[in-house]
């Protein structure tokens, strides 16, 4: 939960510093919509810019792979695991 709300709120700075007069509610709402793949939208994409459409694209991008599991994937990567592997060897009588 903490890291979607993460990733909306840095997402809609990402919008505002692109276009500061957009309504904050819509950015919001659109944003949110994004986040939860849920595909509602109260028309302010049509009129997005094509590097806020990108930060919409990712943030949609980003929820549908789900913040949690993309944090888990990044910490697993972080940690690179190495552990010894043996595998058991076995004569198998055939017949």
């Amino acid at each position: 939960m903490g890291m979607a709300v993460s990733v909306l709120l840095i997402s809609v700075l990402g919008i505002f510093a692109i276009m500061p007069d957009a309504p904050f509610v819509d950015v919001l709402y659109e944003l949110t919509s994004a986040i939860g793949t849920v595909g509602l939208s109260r028309g302010l994409t049509a009129v997005l810019n094509t590097p806020a459409k990108w930060i919409v694209i990712f943030t949609m991008y980003l929820g549908r792979i789900g913040p949690l599991t993309l944090g888990a994937a990044v910490v697993s990567r972080a940690q690179k695991r190495t552990k010894d592997v043996h595998l058991a060897e076995e004569n198998i009588m055939i017949g």
